[in-house]
């Protein structure tokens, strides 16, 4: 089933990343995708995509930073390109 969360991308990347951490944390999913939303509902929104994991399944945090490797990501406003590991 998965999920699609848009994060606001006006927020600092350390609090992008509270919010995906806690997401994998409380609901069966893992991120498999981040980047800026391609839409126009809110321009400095970012697209968080996560697919489904056994509940039994005890994920290493998630940790985003800035890399010439990353995808365009909204940070404090501004696209910046981000990775993410674990």
């Amino acid at each position: 089933m998965g999920l699609d969360l848009k994060v606001d991308g006006n927020r600092s990347l350390k609090d992008q990343e509270i919010t995906l951490n806690h997401t994998e944390k409380h609901a069966a999913l893992k991120l498999v995708a981040y980047e800026k939303d391609g839409t126009d509902d809110n321009p400095h929104d970012n697209l968080a995509t996560f697919e489904d994991r056994d509940i039994g399944t005890v994920l290493p945090p998630l940790a985003l930073a800035e890399s010439e490797d990353g995808s365009d990501v909204w940070v404090g406003g501004k696209i910046k390109k981000v990775a993410f590991s674990r």
